[in-house]
């Protein structure tokens, strides 16, 4: 068991570039040919992806982290844990770590080097973190979120990266929207379709 980083600071430092559709996919997709409408199927487009990302427990497009800390795991976290002291990172699949950077026990910043210092496992889900071998992880200073950690996670920069059961579940949600915008109302309940396709992708966590 990896040291539970859902319950510590977790924002988006920088947003995908780019949504799993573009708006002309859509329209092309569904069948629509209102030029007025773009907008509201854009903003659908990110409130689909938005609810799909958070059913998985995923990140699609990569997008940046920043993972706040109160301190470093220590041996507490060690019982039951395939790697010693690990770090969980939420919101995989990790594509890579940016930087890791903590309050030594004098209030001065450091930033540890990888290899070096940590190492981080990519194939986990949620990715991990862990002191590079033989060595742990040091000291911090007592204060709230002495330790940031900034990642990415996602599949690629492309929306091409992202599998086809979570695109076609974002693009089921967006059809549903602008029938129920047709019909005068509003969505009320994801449509099942979708909810299939991503349970999929959903990522389970055994304790």
């Amino acid at each position: 068991m990896s040291y539970n980083s859902e319950r510590f600071g977790l924002s988006i430092t920088t947003e995908p570039t780019v949504e799993l559709w573009t708006t002309a996919e859509l329209k092309t997709k569904l069948r629509i040919d209102i030029a007025t409408d773009d907008t509201l199927i854009a903003g659908w487009n990110t409130a689909a992806r938005k609810y799909a990302e958070a059913f998985t427990g995923r990140t699609f497009v990569n997008t940046t982290y920043s993972l706040r800390l109160d301190q470093f795991p220590n041996s507490a976290w060690r019982s039951n844990c395939q790697y010693p002291a690990a770090i969980s990172l939420p919101r995989p699949p990790l594509s890579s770590v940016t930087s890791i950077a903590y309050l030594d026990t004098a209030g001065a910043s450091q930033t540890l080097t990888v290899t070096t210092d940590y190492v981080a496992y990519s194939v986990h889900e949620p990715g991990i973190i862990t002191p590079a071998y033989g060595t742990s992880w040091p000291s911090t200073y007592p204060v709230p979120q002495a330790v940031t950690i900034a990642y990415v996670g996602g599949y690629g920069a492309a929306a091409t990266t992202v599998p086809m059961s979570i695109r076609e579940a974002v693009a089921i949600m967006v059809s549903e929207m602008y029938q129920a915008r047709l019909n005068m109302g509003a969505l009320t309940e994801i449509p099942q379709a979708a909810k299939d396709l991503l349970w999929t992708e959903r990522i389970v966590e055994f304790r």
